[in-house]
């Protein structure tokens, strides 16, 4: 195989290739599973539908390979099994693109000389040998873990089965057919195991060889054609570029998410947004980034992961100090953390000015769905730059200076940014009342069942999914409020939930949809005075 055009990117001629081709050439080094491919995550099930697929004679699907000048550094184990050594790059190899879960399961199923890996003892789902009863009429696949015990340790089923590594090596399959011969039913085994022998030797899969050495485009590829619902991310690739025998930016990120940001009670921030604080950190764009560029940096700037989680826990501190958002997960929009982090990375702490600025900044560009479509690197930029002037002392000034409040949603989902932002001013109407932080705390901890919808399940109609019905309450509690709510007005526990004595009456009297419209028309007017009053706060004012 020649040498790739450099700047080509096309996809080759497709191919119909044998399995048992395919599967030589993962044991020859010359087929290569990349880091940039998630690990092996397939369950025990999916695995054995696999092999019975392919032994129905029924298709899998097509295969996509990489053919490539770059390195790119490969999995060493699948599972508990060691995977052969990587041939030299003259040798013609390619990198699995898309088929990772399919071919590494028929790798250790079907090829008998592999080896477990040194210190990789068996796991729960991990990869194991396969073996199928002869004596079934149907199609009776099962795993036996690394000891050779089968799963229901049946001795009259493993006597006739055969394992899957002897049907394709000739030697292995005759030693096993002559003791399957010994049995009542010997000869129809033996005569079933050559069927099912030849249905692998002349199974045949397609396979379509991706050509180029851009790798951003190789990225978005993989995005693209996975056809196993078994996505890749960014991250996975800059992992691969950038890892060393001492280095895994992988295995960083789940030291921070262990460490630092366990503290913060940050670990469930997103792994793109994470990816981009990197990029920041070490000087580079951080949202339409080569992902080339950004590997080769994280090579070099070994203390990228504590500069993270020193702009991280600067983050995390001015939300939940001025926002009550105790959780990345409560943020509006996942892009506002990484023009925030942009903002914050390097600076020393806010003061109560700045920290205000943040609060309304965000507020504002919730409420006017900044971020909510596509996002491009420039809007991102500009939102930084812009929000970076700003805590430098300067006039906040931006593209949105004149946006409005846009409408909400005809139903809640917490999922939608502006759903998030309804949230948190419910817990703060709450709190307000109730002189403590339990409602934001219940928020942080319960997410969006504490969104929960007041009204009985027996009210039907479209307006049920409307704001008008939501409350921020324990779900332990709801039944409680449920109750108050049938009897006489109660003026506390109305502001407390944001709910007008005309509303209430008309829970009362089980007229939920005047219920829902009049609260709703109440929520509207006290967000529409919100943003109002961050809007006149934001624009003109200095930090």
């Amino acid at each position: 195989m020649g040498a790739p055009d450099s700047r080509a990117s096309y996809l080759a001629d497709p191919t119909i290739q044998s399995l048992t081709s395919l599967l030589r050439e993962v044991a020859n080094g010359l087929l290569v599973f990349p880091r940039f491919q998630r690990p092996f995550v397939w369950t025990r099930e999916k695995r054995l539908e696999l092999v019975k697929t392919i032994l129905k004679g029924l298709p899998i699907g097509t295969f996509m390979t990489w053919r490539t000048r770059q390195h790119v550094s490969a999995f060493e184990v699948i599972g508990p099994w060691a995977m052969p050594a990587v041939a030299a790059p003259n040798a013609g190899r390619q990198y699995v693109l898309d088929g990772l879960q399919r071919l590494s399961t028929l790798y250790v199923a079907l090829t008998p000389e592999k080896k477990r890996a040194a210190g990789q003892p068996g796991r729960e789902n991990a990869p194991e040998d396969m073996w199928i009863d002869l004596s079934k009429p149907e199609i009776d696949v099962f795993e036996r873990d690394f000891r050779g015990v089968a799963d229901d340790e049946d001795a009259e089923r493993s006597s006739s089965s055969i394992a899957l590594t002897d049907l394709l090596d000739s030697r292995r399959l005759l030693k096993r057919q002559r003791a399957l011969a010994e049995r009542p039913d010997g000869d129809d085994l033996v005569e079933r195991s050559d069927r099912i022998a030849e249905t692998l030797r002349n199974y045949k899969v397609p396979v379509v060889p991706f050509v180029s050495d851009d790798l951003d485009q190789v990225t978005r590829a993989f995005q693209l054609v996975n056809s196993q619902g078994t996505p890749m991310s960014q991250l996975h690739m800059v992992n691969a570029l950038a890892w060393s025998e001492d280095f895994s930016l992988l295995e960083t990120i789940d030291d921070l998410r262990d460490g630092a940001l366990a503290e913060l009670g940050w670990q469930g921030v997103d792994e793109n947004v994470l990816l981009r604080c990197f990029a920041l950190v070490v000087g580079v764009e951080s949202y339409d980034f080569d992902v080339q560029a950004l590997a080769s940096q994280l090579r070099t700037q070994r203390d990228a992961a504590d500069r993270v989680a020193a702009t991280l826990r600067a983050v995390a501190s001015v939300l939940r100090t001025m926002c009550h958002i105790r959780r990345p997960e409560l943020v509006p929009y996942t892009i506002q953390l990484v023009v925030l982090f942009g903002a914050l990375n390097g600076r020393s702490p806010l003061s109560k000015a700045q920290g205000a600025l943040v609060r309304d900044w965000l507020w504002y560009t919730s409420y006017i769905e900044a971020f909510g479509g596509s996002t491009s690197a420039s809007l991102v930029r500009v939102a930084m730059d812009g929000l970076n002037a700003a805590l430098d002392g300067g006039a906040f000034r931006w593209a949105h200076r004149k946006a409005q409040l846009r409408r909400f949603p005809q139903s809640v989902d917490f999922r939608h940014g502006r759903a998030r932002v309804f949230a948190l001013r419910l817990a703060h109407d709450r709190a307000r009342v109730d002189e403590t932080t339990r409602a934001y705390r219940l928020l942080a901890d319960e997410g969006a069942s504490a969104l929960a919808n007041v009204l009985p399940t027996s009210a039907a109609g479209a307006w049920r999914a409307g704001r008008g019905a939501r409350v921020v309450v324990s779900p332990s509690e709801l039944a409680s409020l449920r109750g108050a709510l049938s009897r006489p007005f109660n003026a506390t526990l109305g502001e407390r939930h944001v709910i007008p004595e005309e509303a209430w009456t008309a829970y009362r009297e089980g007229r939920f949809e005047e219920f829902v419209k009049s609260r709703d028309a109440e929520l509207g007017r006290r967000e529409q005075a919100h943003f109002d009053a961050v809007r006149k706060r934001l624009f003109g004012r200095r930090a």
